[in-house]
């Protein structure tokens, strides 16, 4: 009888053992499958904050402009993320049947139009229609602002004869975009995810863990 009791107690010890680690087992499973789904929407988030908002031009459409004529564009950059991020000024699909005397520049300016600072000076219109042609890169904003920018273009009058131009067109669209968006996913490593489970508060993964293994133990 008493040999009978100790090998049941001893198959109780095993059976305890083994849903002791059938529940670490389980909810470690739970816990690594809760990090990555944290992760996964950490990603989604970080890269939505990368929001930069353009307001203002997007087509220009000039013909039959003469020597002399000039056109003012405005448009505005907001980043409203939680970080600072640089972007890049482009045109693209791009028809210039006009030479080297239509000219741009762009200014950087105050909410009423005041120029603070010219951020490209003038410089002669591209001609290419092949992908984009980046008119400025890597202009820094800082998170939550508002930039605003006034492109002129102007077809320059010179002594040389411009007969030949009569009547000719330049056409683009203009548009931003940011290399940082494309290089996120590889600045995202674990400093950077917030661990979060039913078992622990803790905001690392290896402490999250070993305080997961804790408490299931001592349950």
């Amino acid at each position: 009888m008493k040999k009978f009791l100790n090998n049941k107690e001893k198959s109780l010890v095993v059976l305890s053992i083994l849903v002791l680690v059938a529940l670490i087992g389980t909810s470690f499973a739970y816990y690594r499958a809760r990090v990555t789904k944290i992760r996964e929407t950490e990603t989604k988030i970080k890269t939505n904050e990368l929001d930069l908002i353009y307001t203002g031009v997007g087509e220009i459409d000039y013909s039959s402009m003469i020597p002399g004529d000039s056109f003012v564009k405005t448009f505005t950059v907001e980043n409203i993320s939680h970080r600072s991020v640089s972007f890049n000024i482009y045109m693209q699909e791009i028809l210039n049947e006009l030479n080297e005397d239509l000219v741009y520049k762009i200014e950087e300016t105050d909410s009423s139009g005041n120029v603070l600072t010219e951020i490209k000076a003038e410089t002669a219109l591209p001609t290419t229609n092949e992908g984009k042609s980046y008119l400025v890169q890597d202009i820094e904003i800082a998170k939550e602002t508002t930039k605003y920018y006034k492109m002129t273009i102007e077809y320059k009058y010179t002594d040389t004869p411009q007969n030949d131009y009569q009547g000719k067109r330049f056409k683009a669209k203009v548009g931003i975009d940011s290399n940082a968006v494309d290089n996120l996913s590889a600045t995202i490593d674990a400093e950077d995810v917030e661990y979060t489970n039913s078992y622990t508060d803790c905001q690392d993964a290896a402490c999250a863990v070993d305080e997961l293994y804790s408490e299931i133990a001592g349950a």
